[in-house]
């Protein structure tokens, strides 16, 4: 034996998952079909995950078992096959423990304009999906609402991810606070999230942030030389910062391509306010109004459309800490949120102080019942 390692010459180690310690990988110039086997479809790229979307797979690989996600894109031109290799390029680059961790990826740059990103499998759905399962228990007796120390985790993961995005700093992760941040550009992003659960914890599973698809430098966006442009429409309408959203709302033409100001760090940071406010609301859209539904109507994606606070207090559940700070990250005006190194410092403070509150004893000591996120099988 030679003693060299067989691994890629570009390939870097890195942190562990639950599925064991994974590698980043070069992105190939050549499928990677003959390493992995698919075990089912999410999206066969028909349906309404996007245009360029050519399928969402969960494969195993053939050498160790391992399952993952593989997101395949598609393109007529090599203008959007660029867009995939940045996108590809954002997600090799990020690694912290609340944003999906890249594994290996493909693409190619001459037709048939194609490429393919392998990510880790996140075993424990969505918070859509718990957000749906927490929805029905508004008609049973029980009527239970998320813990609020769940909320807290979600929130705090989010909210350093975010911070991490803008800065390469982690405030949680000793080894990301090591980052050099010289060279570090700050992201733009779309926001997905999911969760997985470490085998053998019974701490509450990760929550993570998921595909950069419409990801930029914010220095380029800014200028508008991205493809994208500054005000180009990005991410969910209906989860828009209220400075995004047109007021009064322009035509429907304008209304698809466009948004009204553009994408800022606060915009993200409202994004993940209303997320939390989602959570506590146990609802998809409770900060539209219901005057103006229905959803995607010019109403409801119009400014008008928006709370002038996100507000969890009304109903008594949450403590006054949490209400605290999805009130200040959730603020109408981008001037009054706090940048994304403000909110995770502040969501750490209030934090502490709720688990330090004998009142809240109960509750600090609550955790995610196992139906709020049961383990898909594959």
């Amino acid at each position: 034996m030679s003693g060299k390692s067989s691994k890629p010459p570009d390939s870097v180690a890195v942190r562990k998952s639950g599925m064991g310690k994974l590698e980043r990988l070069p992105i190939s110039n050549n499928p990677l079909d003959h390493l992995y086997e698919r075990i089912k479809t999410i999206d066969d790229g028909t349906g309404n995950m996007g245009a360029m979307n050519a399928g969402v797979h969960i494969v195993r690989a053939k050498k160790t078992g391992q399952v993952y996600v593989q997101k395949c894109y598609r393109s007529t031109n090599d203008t959007l096959i660029k867009f995939f290799r940045d996108e590809i390029g954002y997600m090799r680059r990020l690694m912290h423990s609340s944003i999906v961790h890249y594994v290996a990826a493909y693409v190619n740059m001459k037709p048939p304009y194609e490429a393919a990103a392998y990510m880790e499998y996140c075993d424990r759905g969505s918070l859509r999906d718990m957000i749906k399962l927490y929805m029905a228990e508004k008609k049973t007796p029980r009527n239970l609402y998320i813990p609020e120390s769940f909320i807290w985790h979600a929130f705090l993961g989010l909210a350093d991810a975010l911070n991490f995005l803008k800065t390469g700093k982690s405030f949680i992760s000793v080894e990301l606070q090591k980052n050099d941040t010289r060279t570090w550009k700050p992201i733009i992003h779309h926001i997905f999230l999911r969760s997985r659960d470490t085998p053998n914890s019974t701490k509450p599973p990760y929550v993570l942030l998921s595909d950069f698809g419409i990801a930029c430098y914010d220095d380029i966006a800014s200028k508008g030389s991205s493809n994208l442009g500054p005000c180009a429409a990005a991410g969910t309408p209906e989860y828009h910062a209220p400075e995004l959203c047109f007021h009064p709302y322009p035509s429907a033409g304008q209304a698809q391509t466009q948004q009204s100001s553009p994408h800022t760090g606060r915009s993200d940071v409202f994004a993940v306010a209303l997320l939390m406010y989602c959570l506590c609301e146990r609802a998809a859209f409770p900060h539209i109004d219901p005057r103006c539904l229905p959803l995607r109507s010019a109403a409801a994606l119009g400014r008008t459309a928006r709370p002038a606070r996100l507000d969890i207090s009304a109903r008594g559940v949450y403590s006054d800490y949490l209400a605290r700070v999805v009130g200040w990250a959730g603020a109408r005006e981008p001037k009054d949120r706090p940048d994304a190194t403000q909110l995770v410092d502040g969501v750490q403070k209030q934090c502490q102080l709720w688990k330090a509150d004998p009142n809240w004893t109960a509750q600090v000591a609550e955790t995610l019942p196992s139906w709020a996120a049961p383990k898909r099988t594959v």
